[in-house]
């Protein structure tokens, strides 16, 4: 048999006929509820809009940067340009949509896990679709007298999956226990704070937490019964927006209590705060406050924050857990430099720097800039502009 022959016999036989999810098992039939599904669902948390916030700006973030694969050649690092798992990673939706479901099933709760749907000659994953984690559940092999976190079994839908189906990436693990903390749960009492505070101050400006003001009469008393009447007339004609008319016997005092004495903006500041410890991430991006009077110079100075102390560690998690099931010499990248954004001096100099020291070609930088390169082989020399101009006379 030839060598393509057998290589496309080893595809149809590593290549996945069904999904997990087909037929459909009810939920709960061979595996525990997701402790998630008891309080709160992920729909249902994005409402607060600091958590929404948060976990926009670093999924945006992770999938919105170029990750490059590179191959080790003799030490060296060299690009890869053949096919990989990145080319196309799922079924449905593009690298950037790939990318933000596995941060949002991070970022929310705890664990992203991605089941194989096919696999290249090799035994090497294709194409990977990211399971809802609240369907999904981990437990920890307990057959023995403890709990194997190196056996665990998952479900999906109440169907267990075998293990070397699935990628799965954890963002807080802890010792001893296969699956990761999740933030939904850990933060239960935060999120229903903050959504339980979204509402009240929704009902607070609609029908109004206060009484909207005084009607009094100096002139006479007013009984029960009149007071009633008095209150339904002034109610419905505030309510149409109709001129208010009264006798000079009649006082009407008008209630209005800032919002800031009613402490919903700090109550929105404190909570955007505290999702902003949470996820490492800007107080100021998602509503909330430093508590300090610390600016950034410039928005260059500000992405560089972002970048190392935000996004950082979730490029990394991703980074390492790619590698594991990438052929051997192959690793994968994030290009952060690719969310640097200088003005134009800036740029021009650190180019004539790049170009001075010889560390840069014409043509590379004219390649960063969007510009043809120079003709004949000029452009291509690496020694300095200086250099060449005394070489040139």
């Amino acid at each position: 048999m030839r060598l393509t022959d057998r290589i496309s016999a080893r595809v149809e036989q590593r290549t996945l006929g069904g999904a997990p999810w087909q037929p459909f098992v009810p939920f709960g039939q061979g595996g525990p509820v997701h402790p998630s599904k008891y309080f709160i669902g992920q729909e249902h948390a994005l409402r607060l809009s600091p958590l929404y916030g948060a976990v926009k700006l670093l999924a945006d973030g992770v999938a919105s940067l170029p990750l490059k694969i590179y191959r080790n050649v003799d030490g060296k690092t060299i690009p890869w340009t053949g096919p990989s798992l990145f080319d196309n990673p799922a079924p449905i939706g593009t690298v950037y949509d790939w990318l933000h479901q596995c941060m949002q099933s991070l970022l929310l709760h705890g664990n992203a896990i991605g089941y194989v749907t096919s696999r290249d000659g090799f035994g090497f994953p294709q194409q990977i679709v990211w399971l809802a984690p609240e369907h999904c559940s981990i437990v920890d092999d307990e057959t023995q007298d403890f709990a194997n976190p190196v056996k665990p079994r998952y479900y999906y839908m109440g169907r267990e999956i075998p293990a070397a189906d699935l990628l799965h990436i954890r963002a807080f693990t802890m010792a001893g226990h296969t699956e990761a903390l999740s933030p939904l749960g850990a933060f239960k009492a935060l999120i229903e704070g903050g959504l339980d505070q979204q509402s009240y101050s929704k009902m607070w400006f609609a029908n109004g937490g206060f009484p909207p003001g005084t009607f009094k009469n100096a002139e006479q008393e007013v009984d029960a019964d009149q007071s009633r009447a008095i209150r339904g007339s002034l109610t419905e004609t505030m309510r149409l927006r109709q001129p208010l008319v009264y006798g000079r016997d009649w006082d009407y005092t008008p209630i209005s209590v800032k919002p800031e004495e009613a402490q919903f903006v700090e109550t929105v500041r404190l909570t955007a705060t505290e999702f902003a410890s949470i996820y490492q991430v800007p107080p100021e991006r998602i509503g909330g406050s430093r508590g300090d009077t610390m600016t950034y110079s410039n928005a260059e100075q500000g992405t560089n924050d972002l970048i190392t102390f935000s996004l950082r560690p979730w490029l990394v998690r991703l980074e390492t857990a790619f590698f594991d099931i990438m052929p051997a010499g192959r690793f994968c990248r994030f290009n952060c430099d690719a969310m640097i954004r200088t003005d134009t001096m800036t740029r021009y100099q650190t180019h004539a720097i790049a170009r001075t020291q010889g560390w840069l070609t014409n043509n590379e930088i004219r390649d960063i800039e969007d510009r043809p390169p120079l003709p004949g082989s000029i452009g291509d020399e690496t020694l300095p502009n200086e250099v060449l101009d005394r070489k040139s006379t």
